[in-house]
């Protein structure tokens, strides 16, 4: 009997071990998809001379750039690709970027703290900001926001109660949309409602796609996340009620996206210059910031990878820009974001540690998925 009740207990964890793993699978799939496609449509040869990744592969051999060079690939298509490639990059622009990246996820660390306390939780700001920052770290590693349930962990290690746990990661969620929202409706002010809608189309876009992908299959999963989101809401309705902590918090996060946007400028400037021309107007940029923001409310992909960088590309083009000119940034703030934000991913897990790990968020998330890896 013992026997039999141990191997029906295993079938299903088996069975639903397999699913999550099929659906990561697929989800990872998807992200690699979207970013070939986006270098595919802004061109391969643009990209590469924008970003100057022609000039260091060519001198390492890769690419043949003249017929007297030798290289896996053989000769490009125009010498004006190599000239683009050759140009310099400000590099102290770019150190400003990555401080800026800092400042941003600090605001945000700032912003969760507050939450935490504001739900009843015990704990120092830089135990909260650990959690956040953990949290943050996995959600760009694993697909479907798993890093909500890294947050929670994290501070249920701490001593947190669960039920404010999580009522504090999904608070944080609902404040993002209002951040968001915040920004998008000045933008219908500064760039016109016209250019407005047809920048953010496409980001809404994405976005319905992402939620009936990540759509809970079973109705059990579907009510807990209602139930989740209301006692949410729940608490920001009594959070409107204190003014002062409100907008205090409201403006952090704000801050943070302001942050992103600034950042995202001061990329572009250090790969511009009068041949290599990616200028972008501030409000545009903007806009392509919360385009992006919008297409990945609902992360499909980890840390909607693939569908920020598509929304946040095709507001550029719709501003005006060349569509090589705008994958090439959206590439460029993935690439700088992912690098300072694994730096501090790994001082944070490495430096301080966490009161979780990453098997036991994946048990817990495998747990509460409903159907096939879907949270």
């Amino acid at each position: 009997m013992a026997v039999s009740a141990a191997a029906a207990t295993a079938e299903p964890e088996s069975e639903r071990a397999r699913g999550l793993s099929a659906a990561f699978l697929l989800a990872y799939l998807v992200a690699a998809t979207a970013l070939v496609l986006l270098v595919h449509f802004g061109g391969i040869w643009n990209i590469l001379a924008n970003t100057r990744l022609l000039d260091v592969l060519g001198r390492g051999g890769i690419i043949a750039i003249t017929d007297t060079d030798q290289g896996i690939v053989q000769g490009i298509p125009d010498p004006e690709y190599y000239l683009l490639a050759t140009q310099p990059i400000d590099w102290e622009l770019l150190l400003v970027a990555a401080g800026l990246f800092l400042l941003m996820w600090g605001a945000k660390a700032a912003e969760f703290h507050g939450l935490c306390r504001f739900v009843g939780l015990d704990g120092s700001a830089g135990q909260h900001a650990r959690a956040w920052f953990y949290g943050h770290g996995v959600n760009r590693l694993v697909p479907y926001e798993a890093g909500q349930v890294a947050k929670a962990e994290v501070l249920e290690g701490q001593g947190a109660d669960p039920v404010r746990a999580a009522q504090a990661v999904h608070l944080s969620s609902l404040m993002m949309i209002l951040q968001i929202g915040v920004l998008a409706l000045y933008g219908v002010f500064a760039v016109g409602f016209g250019t407005w809608f047809a920048q953010l189309f496409w980001a809404f876009v994405i976005l319905g796609v992402a939620y009936l992908m990540t759509r809970p299959e079973r109705k059990e999963a579907r009510a807990s996340r209602r139930q989740a989101l209301r006692a949410a809401a729940g608490a920001l309705q009594v959070l409107v009620q204190r003014p002062l902590t409100f907008l205090r918090l409201l403006l952090f996060g704000t801050l943070s996206i302001l942050l992103i946007d600034a950042a995202a400028y001061a990329i572009s400037q250090a790969f511009s210059n009068t041949t290599v021309i990616m200028n972008v107007e501030g409000d545009n940029m903007l806009m392509a910031v919360i385009a992006g923001y919008i297409a990945r409310l609902v992360q499909f992909t980890p840390g909607g990878l693939g569908q920020w960088e598509w929304g946040f590309a095709a507001a550029l083009y719709v501003g005006g820009l060349g569509f090589p000119e705008a994958a090439t940034i959206a590439l460029l703030v993935t690439v700088f974001r992912y690098l300072v934000g694994g730096l501090v991913y790994a001082a944070v897990t490495l430096g301080y540690g966490v009161e979780t790990n990453l098997r036991q968020v994946l048990a817990r998330f495998s747990g509460t998925a409903g159907g096939g890896g879907r949270a």
